[in-house]
């Protein structure tokens, strides 16, 4: 940091929504086929191995797990949700991220929640374009409210 221009660090990050995206990592369900299975404490095993893959090659922030309830079928991105149900989603969210982050962060990774609030409500289904709601719209926001209970720091995205 002392030889940068700015004195900013750099912060490395990699996806890892479905394994450690990185040469030599095994792939794992999407959140789709997670949700399929119904069972945080399985995603939370598998998070806590790729916590494990993530520490080993010194890289600890991810940007995963995604949050959003998938409410429109036409989004590109249904597959890497844990789908419409605002329950699952919010308890597969926590796992994810307790299992990225564990117990005490200084032996984890940095969890970034994205892709929620109305992301995968977009007009017409179609990726990036306008959403149309508030807090009152079911469902949208259940994951995100349930962060600050379950005693893990999030970074949100």
């Amino acid at each position: 940091m002392e030889r940068t221009r700015l004195g900013i660090p750099v912060l490395f990050h990699q996806e890892a929504l479905s394994g450690f995206l990185a040469g030599g990592h095994m792939s794992l369900p999407t959140g789709a086929g997670l949700a399929a299975a119904w069972s945080p404490e399985l995603v939370q095993q598998m998070t806590e191995l790729i916590r494990r893959q993530m520490i080993r090659t010194g890289v600890r922030h991810t940007l995963s797990p995604v949050m959003d309830v998938a409410l429109d079928p036409r989004w590109g991105w249904v597959h890497a949700t844990y789908g419409e149900d605002p329950y699952l989603c919010t308890a597969l969210s926590v796992a994810f991220t307790h299992g990225l982050q564990g117990d005490d962060l200084s032996g984890g990774v940095l969890a970034t929640g994205k892709h929620f609030l109305g992301n995968a409500l977009p007009v017409g289904g179609v990726n990036t374009s306008a959403y149309e709601g508030g807090m009152r719209r079911p469902g949208i926001s259940s994951p995100t409210r349930s962060r600050p209970r379950s005693g893990s720091p999030v970074c949100a995205r």
